[in-house]
């Protein structure tokens, strides 16, 4: 039987620590590097090995997923003498996780064969929750011969894989997903915020929202924290801000008008600035309200004082 490939994960935060936790327990060989070494311990008890740079999870590696926050954190962990590309070689695949830019996606390629190595652009769709349970939906795009030889482990991750085209196109199609993510939030906010602000009943627009013809899964689940005041974090407002940032500038690259994605930009920006950005993005609710001359609170939530996405 041939030997499991060794795979090297960058980014343990939210999103991060599931995925690697997944193919940890499924018996795949595993380095790991976090900006926070902290973030690496309960992985070094599992059996992983903890590297001190990204060039060492590459160097050790067959292939690297990176799993960061944006294009920054990307750039951060994938240039540079001690970055990811420094380590990779021929026969090496990086594949970047992260919801960041199209080009990013086109400019790591370009970066990546220089060395002889591929990589792939691989984005996920779903929670935390979703990705501890490997019920994540995968969008992958890049050469058709590259996809095939990282599937096995694209299994563990994912409910369903779906090819996307060239490099860029999976980034493209993420962003596409989380505009409509993001829309129906924001659309949530301002029907409960009007009702509410009409005297009318949480429960009673609550009842009326599930009952009707509008209430999809997501509206059904947020409505449930915007009951209760929680807004713990799945995901979070700045990220959530920081991908309508990045559809806004595909639409201006592409000259596609994203009128209503601009809309909810500002309000998520409003959001941030008033201290929500680390609560899940149903605090775009806190966001109206406030706007509105409305103060609702959330419940405490403790661990928002640990970030997100931390590499």
């Amino acid at each position: 039987m041939a030997r499991k490939r060794t795979i090297g994960f960058i980014g343990l935060g939210a999103m991060g620590s599931a995925l690697a936790t997944r193919l940890i327990e499924a018996g795949w060989p595993l380095i790991v590097y976090n900006r926070t070494a902290g973030a690496t311990r309960p992985f070094a008890s599992k059996g992983a090995t903890v590297a001190s740079s990204p060039r060492e999870v590459a160097e050790d590696s067959d292939i690297v997923i990176t799993m960061v926050s944006d294009d920054s954190a990307v750039r951060s962990v994938v240039f540079g003498d001690d970055g990811a590309i420094a380590g990779l070689g021929d026969g090496k695949t990086l594949a970047d996780m992260t919801t960041a830019s199209p080009g990013l996606a086109i400019e790591l390629e370009r970066a990546v064969a220089v060395v002889g190595a591929k990589t792939l652009d691989v984005r996920v769709s779903g929670s935390v929750e979703p990705a501890r349970k490997g019920e994540l939906l995968i969008l992958v795009g890049g050469d058709s011969q590259v996809i095939e030889r990282i599937c096995p482990i694209l299994d563990v991750l994912g409910r369903k894989i779906i090819r996307t085209g060239g490099h860029g196109t999976a980034a493209i199609v993420k962003l596409a997903l989380n505009i409509l993510l993001g829309l129906e939030m924001e659309a949530l906010a301002e029907a409960f915020v009007l009702a509410g602000k009409a005297g009318v009943s949480p429960d009673v627009t609550s009842d009326a929202i599930k009952s009707s013809g509008v209430a999809s899964q997501l509206i059904t689940g947020k409505l449930k924290l915007l009951r209760e005041g929680d807004l713990e974090r799945r995901f979070a407002l700045r990220l959530m801000q920081k991908d309508f940032n990045l559809a806004l500038e595909e639409g201006t690259r592409l000259a596609s008008p994203l009128p209503a994605t601009a809309a909810a930009n500002e309000v998520a920006k409003a959001g941030v600035a008033n201290g929500f950005g680390d609560y899940d993005f149903a605090a775009l609710y806190l966001a109206i309200a406030a706007l509105a001359g409305l103060s609702p609170e959330p419940a405490a939530a403790e661990h928002l004082k640990e970030p997100a996405q931390a590499v």
